[in-house]
């Protein structure tokens, strides 16, 4: 089960193909009885690339990326967090250069570098520092950032009760901005979420969303679709895989559509990545790979073909550039397995559904003689003999231009 309060399910350090690493160290381990590599504990679902809907998306800058950047340093002034936290980077080097603006600051100064201090020590889980920083910043002088990281740092060490109390303190300095009010009511809920509140983060985000139709909806639906991605990634990693698959398969459509309208990328969103890790950017390429995993390791094998083949064809050449490992290694995996359930098909004389797999097979590796050698046969057996016959040719084709190559 994942631990209390795990930050960043799609955050920037769990990548799928650290996952695929840590599946083959349980691999060898199991084929050899030798010690196998254990992913950390603390590494969470995230991917560092940059998916393009080629439809919508677009390089190089727009007519309102300018207004978008001073929107975004407006809102980030608002909450008081320093350029040094919302420009991203290492946790360590940015919590090294808070302590050493701490140390060299004077005493009205700190209230905000250790309200930052506090945000980037929950996102490390170091909830009594993370606790210890909130509450020296709050005894310094109240703020807005005092109290929103007093109240992560309390749900990091189950203090839920405390937690709200922290939270709604931090209303206080909305200045009544709707806004300000709708992004510390998400805050809140999804901080529930991380403390293991699932349920009741989701119906109240869902509230939200509901309530905020006809306002400002975008805020609302990004982190509904993004908690109802984690509680399918919260499946996968419990081994629920089915499960999992089945909850990404009808998130897909809504982090599409996000995706496609660009709402992932707006300014203000990166609020969550600062204060939870959040790699929104990244979030429709990740929620697909993972949904193609999921679909594999429940061993639905057809429906991991067809979402990979989905992916594929939604993502630029670049970006394929840039899935090459993971796409060939689930590629290699998931033929293998339609080659295997075919074999078993067809040792229960159940041709139709050996076809089926083995085309499936052939939709990501056309290259594999030996699968159109086994469509071949099955086809045979289901006196299909005009197309056992083309694939019997296509087995030729592909040994000519393998010695072709070969000579060559």
């Amino acid at each position: 089960m994942m631990g209390i309060f795990s930050f960043g399910l799609l955050g920037t350090s769990w990548s799928m193909k650290k996952w695929r690493e840590a599946q083959q160290s349980t691999k060898k381990y199991k084929e050899n009885n030798s010690a196998a590599a254990k992913p950390s504990e603390n590494e969470h679902t995230g991917y560092n690339g940059n998916h393009k809907d080629p439809s919508v998306y677009q390089d190089g800058t727009n007519d309102s990326d300018t207004h978008d950047d001073d929107d975004q340093d407006s809102l980030f002034d608002i909450f008081a967090i320093k350029k040094t936290v919302r420009n991203s980077g290492d946790l360590h080097i940015i919590e090294d250069i808070l302590t050493h603006e701490i140390d060299f600051d004077e005493d009205d100064n700190r209230r905000d570098t250790y309200a930052n201090r506090s945000i980037v020590r929950a996102r490390k889980s170091e909830w009594d520092d993370a606790l210890q920083d909130a509450v020296r910043s709050i005894a310094i002088q109240p703020s807005l950032l005092g109290y929103i990281s007093k109240g992560i740092a309390l749900c990091g060490n189950k203090q839920l009760w405390d937690a709200m109390e922290a939270f709604d303190s931090a209303f206080v300095f909305s200045n009544s901005d709707p806004n300000i009010i709708n992004l510390l009511l998400l805050i809140k809920a999804i901080a529930l979420f991380y403390a293991g509140r699932y349920d009741e983060a989701v119906r109240r985000v869902e509230d939200l969303t509901t309530a905020s139709q006809h306002s400002d909806p975008i805020p609302c639906n990004v982190v509904n679709s993004y908690l109802r991605v984690q509680l399918a990634v919260i499946a996968f990693q419990d081994g629920r895989y089915s499960e999992a698959a089945d909850q990404l398969d009808r998130s897909v459509p809504s982090i599409t559509d996000l995706f496609s309208s660009r709402a992932l990328f707006e300014p203000r969103l990166k609020i969550f990545t600062v204060l939870f890790g959040w790699d929104l950017d990244a979030s429709w390429q990740t929620v697909n790979q993972i949904r193609c995993e999921a679909w594999l390791c429940a061993d639905r094998v057809i429906e991991a073909v067809e979402s990979h083949q989905y992916m594929m064809s939604m993502i630029d050449e670049d970006v394929k550039d840039s899935d090459l490992e993971w796409s060939t290694a689930f590629k290699n995996d998931c033929t293998a397995r339609c080659v295997a359930k075919g074999d078993e098909a067809v040792a229960a004389k159940n041709y139709e559904t050996a076809i089926e797999l083995y085309s499936a097979g052939i939709e990501l590796d056309s290259s594999c003689e030996s699968l159109f050698v086994r469509r071949s046969k099955a086809n045979l057996e289901r006196n299909l003999f005009v197309v056992a016959l083309h694939d019997a040719n296509r087995v030729r084709a592909i040994v000519v231009i393998s010695l072709a190559v070969g000579t060559n």
